[in-house]
């Protein structure tokens, strides 16, 4: 997961600890429990997922690292004892063919080891009669082709596992998707039956559900407008912070929304003509909405 799939993912999961933990409360209607079942299996799929595309992509490095570090230590050996031989004979030509270093074979890149590997393969078979004095036999030979041979093959997982972790990706981006809908279209409207009889209940779920998106910069202020004795929306409010420019007023469903620079404490109004202003105060942190509900009083 990115930065900000993990804030969601972070937020999303205090929400529904805070759901079960208040059970006794969301047991009165019915549906919930059914919700945040729903809620709860896209939640676990979505870091059941990551998980698999984390050890899938680990396991494929530490199988390759073995591999590379066999083949590398046969290949450097088998190489040693064809450059002893190649000094008996007299034979330059092949002694410099053979003339790696272990830093080359050990740290160079994928492709020369594997390169280099056929090249000291394609020697010992052409010297495997020769080289049998110098203890390289059949079964030798045949264990490095071996090793090799799946070296080479470790080298084209990454590209398997690029196209799985690809997949990986969409699936998590679907599943997020699918876990927004279950918490703007079914979560957060069953919640506002508690807003007016169990309000503490009702705002600390909307504070653990609150999202801090980390590579966000604007801070926001939000809530709803209602009638104090009604509990019914209020459009036409006028909402703002107080000293500054920053206003916005009300539409049917009386809710609101501020962008306001800067992470500090602030007096935000709501007004409306017939009704009592009402001032709280907000304390604004970044890439996380402040949740302000105003309740005014007809004067």
């Amino acid at each position: 997961m990115n930065a900000i799939q993990t804030a969601r993912y972070k937020a999303y999961s205090l929400a529904l600890a805070y759901i079960k933990e208040n059970e006794p409360v969301t047991s009165t209607v019915p549906i919930f429990a059914a919700v945040y079942t729903s809620a709860m299996a896209t939640l676990d799929a979505i870091s059941n997922t990551n998980k698999r595309k984390i050890e899938n992509r680990k396991g494929v490095a530490d199988n390759k690292q073995q591999h590379q570090d066999s083949l590398s230590a046969q290949a450097q050996s088998i190489a040693s004892v064809i450059g002893t031989y190649s000094t008996i004979q007299k034979d330059p030509v092949l002694k410099e063919a053979m003339n790696f270093s272990k830093s080359e074979l050990f740290y160079g890149p994928d492709q020369l080891l594997n390169e280099k590997s056929a090249n000291i393969l394609t020697k010992t078979k052409e010297l495997a009669a020769s080289l049998k004095d110098y203890g390289i036999t059949p079964a030798l030979i045949a264990s490095f082709e071996s090793q090799l041979k799946d070296y080479s093959g470790t080298i084209n997982e990454p590209r398997n596992v690029a196209l799985e972790r690809k997949q990986a990706v969409m699936q998590i981006k679907d599943l997020f998707s699918q876990l927004k809908l279950l918490f703007t279209e079914q979560l957060d409207p069953l919640m506002q039956l508690f807003k007016t009889d169990n309000r503490d209940f009702y705002e600390q779920y909307l504070l653990k559900r609150s999202i801090v998106d980390p590579s966000s910069r604007k801070t926001r202020v939000e809530g709803t407008v209602t009638d104090k004795r009604t509990g019914k929306a209020l459009p036409g409010a006028t909402v703002l912070v107080k000293d500054t420019d920053f206003i916005t007023s009300t539409p049917d469903d009386g809710s609101y929304s501020l962008n306001v620079p800067g992470i500090k404490q602030v007096p935000v109004t709501c007004q409306k003509d017939g009704y009592k202003p009402v001032t709280k105060q907000a304390i604004l942190k970044r890439g996380q909405p402040t949740i302000l509900d105003m309740e005014l009083e007809e004067t």
